[in-house]
């Protein structure tokens, strides 16, 4: 039997190095205006952060602007804009409740602190999981590993990976052991 994959959802990676800098400017966040969207154990900055002037300077412009549009010109990915930006730490067991983020075309994750091996997966729901749950456990498990047919696609954080998905796909944080993991999470939309 021949399997053509159709719709297929994509994802997008790589390694982006952190700043040394940019770790103890977090600190600094977190002693600032705090928000709760989807955090549990931990806290987020206001998702407006690109328009914090300081930190746009020192480090989006400067830095992580340019190596992920460089990145994303190597597949000549579309012109984009960034629409918000936040930090977020978690600490021991926190983690993010499954959400979508809504008004925007990507979402992206830039883990800059994690402690390998503590948990904490990014995992992001199969959009097609209610009409396939069926099917996708009788099916061979050679087919289910060729082409992610899982429930969910669970990601490793490793510090330096920048992650970009649809923003339509629902997804959240699995439990962290880790005392203090950062992420640098944003929107962006696609330009006309």
């Amino acid at each position: 039997m021949n399997i053509i994959p159709f719709f297929p959802q994509l994802l997008f990676h790589c390694t982006i190095p952190v700043p040394e800098n940019l770790i103890e400017y977090c600190s600094i966040l977190g002693k600032g205006e705090k928000d709760n969207r989807s955090v549990y154990n931990g806290w987020e900055t206001p998702n407006d952060l690109h328009k914090n002037e300081d930190f746009s300077n020192k480090f989006l412009k400067n830095y992580f602007l340019p190596k992920i549009k460089e990145e994303l010109s190597t597949i000549n990915f579309p012109n984009w804009n960034l629409q918000s930006c936040w930090v977020t730490k978690l600490e021991k067991n926190g983690y993010h409740v499954t959400h979508i983020h809504s008004g925007c075309h990507y979402a992206f994750a830039w883990y800059l602190n994690v402690t390998e091996n503590t948990g904490g997966e990014l995992s992001i729901r199969n959009p097609n999981e209610y009409n396939t749950e069926l099917v996708l456990k009788k099916m061979d498990p050679r087919i289910n590993d060729e082409y992610n047919l899982y429930p969910a696609l669970n990601i490793t954080p490793k510090t330096g990976l920048l992650v970009m998905f649809p923003a339509y796909l629902y997804h959240g944080v699995l439990p962290s052991l880790a005392e203090n993991r950062i992420t640098m999470s944003g929107n962006i939309v696609i330009s006309l």
